[in-house]
């Protein structure tokens, strides 16, 4: 059964970076940390030991900025908080001795200008603060929602058919690491490696529940099995799952970044892609089937016939070598 047709665009941003530490900055804190945040045992490392001093003084700048935060934790976060937490997948350069592989958590936060502006500040607020720097081992993931309702399955099934169709398009706002990255494997790839653009729209006009719809995007696999299924998708519907607390869209595929005005327009890019998708307004789907075929159709075409002509813009003016 379709989620209700209520719609109502939220969305939140997890950040990854890299900090670079002075541990002489630290010795204080990594005395009183004994016993207390983290247990006497052998084993911690000492660069685990800084990685939670870090991580708390992180926490402490943003609370002082009046900015809520908090670390995250195992039971249910607190949504209306900035989260500060670590990923694993993050590796430094060799020349970098004292890192902490970080990620920031935006609260879940409204689409709309003044919430987009609060994630430019608070990111701004870090650069300036903290010694940070991406590589390409850095992600920057952006969840969509529809508050906690999820989505109904025509909306789903609009976005896939947006992304699968035209994905070489969407791949070419992307690095090349990214596009190839075991963490955000492309849509195209849950399809026969033959199907043509029209054989996949067929298959997913097929779907006739939400849960048949994620069971095609999240194939069975080796990696991040999580209930079951793979989360490591350039576009993840795994958070759509029954029973799921978020029931979000998560988008993968975007390189490392501290730039607040990349950050906030990829999640504009985002967000116009689900609120089109789900509007479904007359000519959405004779604009997927009018250029399925079309190999020079750009991605600056299709957010000028999306309606969408400032992200355009804002991306030639980024890769002047893009027609």
């Amino acid at each position: 059964m379709d989620a209700p047709d209520l719609f109502h665009l939220t969305f939140g941003v997890e950040i990854e970076f890299i900090v670079s530490y002075d541990p002489d900055q630290y010795q204080n804190e990594l005395l009183a940390g004994e016993g207390i945040l983290w247990p006497n045992i052998t084993g911690m490392s000492l660069s685990h030991k800084y990685g939670i001093l870090v991580s708390r003084r992180i926490i402490q700048f943003l609370n002082e900025m009046e900015i809520p935060a908090q670390p995250q934790r195992h039971d249910m976060t607190d949504l209306s908080k900035w989260t500060v937490t670590t990923d694993f997948s993050i590796q430094p350069a060799e020349d970098r001795e004292h890192w902490y592989a970080c990620e920031v958590q935006t609260p879940a936060l409204d689409y709309s200008v003044s919430d987009l502006e609060h994630v430019k500040t608070v990111v701004e607020l870090l650069v300036s603060h903290f010694d940070l720097h991406v590589n390409h081992t850095c992600g920057l993931h952006v969840h969509v929602g529809n508050e906690s309702r999820g989505f109904n399955l025509r909306t789903l099934k609009n976005f896939a058919s947006l992304i699968t169709v035209f994905e070489k398009q969407l791949n070419s706002l992307h690095s090349a690491d990214r596009v190839q990255s075991m963490y955000a494997k492309p849509p195209g790839e849950v399809f026969h490696e033959d199907a043509t653009p029209r054989e996949k729209l067929w298959i997913i006009d097929q779907l006739d529940s939400v849960e048949k719809f994620i069971s095609q995007f999240h194939p069975i696999g080796d990696r991040s099995l999580i209930d079951g299924i793979d989360r490591f998708m350039a576009f993840n519907f795994s958070h759509l799952e029954k029973g799921k607390p978020f029931q979000t869209i998560e988008f993968r595929q975007h390189q490392g970044t501290l730039d607040s005005t990349l950050i906030t327009n990829w999640v504009k890019v985002a967000c116009n892609l689900v609120h089109l998708s789900h509007a479904n307004r007359e000519g959405f789907r004779d604009l997927i089937e009018t250029h399925m075929d079309n190999s020079k159709y750009t991605v600056m075409d299709l957010f000028v016939d999306l309606n969408m002509p400032d992200l355009a813009e804002f991306y030639r003016e980024l890769n002047p070598s893009q027609p």
